[in-house]
């Protein structure tokens, strides 16, 4: 049986600002100003994303858990993209740090604790109906 590639690959985009700014069905597919990472999450992390989303003590810590969160993905990053200079490490840290939001929302449904469906219900009924019109993040 062929385990490793039923998980497959994670085809991560992380949104550049014009293409954040608009609504989902407004950007662009190929838009080269945004990142994509080719990733392959391994059971370690899927742990450590739910030892972060299950820890009681800080469940109402949002910074905390998106930093935790960050750290995580960058980890993931860096195990597939070693060759990285110091230069795209530090700006990765930045862009990670500018993303924790988008990466969040996007690692709750890859780890499969949540769906896309879900996640739009949510932000609709927490943000309202004028902010999911616009439909960010």
């Amino acid at each position: 049986m062929d385990y490793a590639g039923a998980l497959g690959i994670w085809s991560h985009k992380l949104l550049c600002d014009e293409c954040l700014d608009k609504k989902e069905e407004e950007r662009q597919e190929d838009c080269s100003k945004c990142i994509k990472h080719e990733l392959k999450p391994k059971k370690i992390d899927n742990l450590a994303f739910s030892r972060i989303n299950g820890n009681k003590q800080r469940e109402d810590d949002t910074a905390w858990k998106l930093e935790q969160v960050g750290e995580l993905y960058k980890t993931i990053v860096m195990r597939h993209y070693p060759q990285l200079s110091e230069q795209e490490k530090k700006d990765l840290d930045e862009f990670i740090g500018l993303r924790l939001n988008q990466i969040m929302t996007d690692m709750l449904i890859r780890f499969r604790w949540t769906t896309k469906e879900d996640m739009d219900k949510a932000r609709s009924k927490l943000l309202g109906e004028e902010f999911e019109k616009k439909k960010i993040i």
